[in-house]
């Protein structure tokens, strides 16, 4: 199953390079960025403009200490990859960092490989780029390559409309009048779409005991379903200013 659908988006992909090469050569490509970035400076001294990339952890109660010593970083949806891509949903493969129209250069220390903190921005450090905390001081750019393409893999098996389990139990619940969702998933087994996400929140906890037991690196990948499949939530250490210039 996994082999037709790399096959399908590989077809389906380059049928869009395709698509684009047929297009007017003065129409001007859509430009990739990740919107879960912004540039600020702190309003109480004369600093540096700071790449904000990472931000306080909703997923966690405000008087916890949960909520204090750590961040969350975000790896945006993305809608031009796949077809129907409003109702599958999809993550940016691009590391950190590293995207299209990332901001690299903006560092007074230079093209910069790793996060390095130039400043404060509302209690909390940044900096100068669109590097984060998490790539690659916690995590390599590959093998962050290699859980999205996971995820979205198992998030494309599960919402695709046009599967033949999907389609099946659409029809089932056609026929029974919505009988086969109330009863029959309820009691006896759930439906394609169910079980698939079941495996990748599975998938999801195995990462979790892999990564987060890391002796100061560690990292969690947040439910997809807190997030409502609209990032990728990632929590980590909060980054201190241990080393300041």
């Amino acid at each position: 199953m996994g082999d037709d659908i790399d096959g399908d988006l590989s077809q389906r992909k380059s049928s869009g390079v395709m698509e684009e090469e047929n297009k007017d050569e003065n129409e001007v490509p859509v430009l990739f960025f990740n919107y879960h970035e912004f540039v600020a400076t702190d309003p109480n001294t004369v600093g540096p403009q700071l790449v904000i990339n990472h931000f306080p952890n909703n997923h966690s109660g405000l008087d916890s200490s949960t909520y204090r010593d750590t961040r969350i970083v975000r790896i945006p949806r993305i809608y031009s990859t796949i077809d129907m891509s409003d109702i599958i949903p999809q993550f940016s493969i691009f590391p950190l960092g590293e995207e299209p129209n990332a901001i690299i250069e903006n560092s007074a220390s230079g093209t910069l490989k790793t996060y390095k903190i130039e400043g404060e921005y509302d209690v909390n450090f940044f900096g100068q780029t669109s590097l984060t905390p998490l790539v690659p001081d916690l995590i390599t750019s590959d093998e962050l390559i290699l859980i999205v393409t996971r995820i979205n893999r198992e998030l494309y098996e599960a919402f695709d409309p046009y599967s033949v389990w999907n389609a099946l139990d659409n029809i089932l619940e056609l026929i029974t009048g919505t009988f086969y969702s109330k009863i029959v998933n309820t009691f006896i087994f759930e439906t394609h779409c169910k079980r698939k996400l079941a495996q990748l929140e599975l998938y999801i906890e195995e990462l979790n005991k892999k990564y987060s037991n890391i002796e100061g690196k560690g990292f969690k990948i947040i439910s997809l379903r807190r997030s409502a499949y609209l990032s990728l939530d990632i929590e980590i250490p909060r980054p201190l200013n241990i080393d300041p210039r």
